[in-house]
């Protein structure tokens, strides 16, 4: 769970699927199929990033994409690492 891997250091968000700083790179990704795009095969996986749901009130699990995402924070953060070939740990 989200706590075993932040307590080892692997992923340190207990929320967030994704860990990194907009400009310097992602460091992990959770891959917990929490968008309907998301496909994990074992040897290979899309991510759809993060954002795009509306979680406020008593939306917090909601599933239904309401805005597009966009290159901000987290998702900044992993293309920074795809364009820069920066290692990326997948938990």
């Amino acid at each position: 769970n989200r706590l075993v891997c932040r307590q080892y250091g692997a992923h340190f968000p207990h929320v967030a699927g994704i860990a990194g700083q907009s400009h310097r790179g992602a460091q992990s990704v959770v891959l917990s199929g929490g968008y309907i795009d998301d496909i994990d095969m074992g040897t290979w996986f899309v991510y759809t990033g993060s954002g795009g749901r509306d979680l406020s009130g008593n939306k917090r699990t909601s599933n239904k994409q309401d805005f597009d995402q966009v290159f901000t924070k987290y998702n900044a953060a992993l293309k920074v690492s795809c364009e820069q070939g920066l290692p990326l740990r997948v938990v």
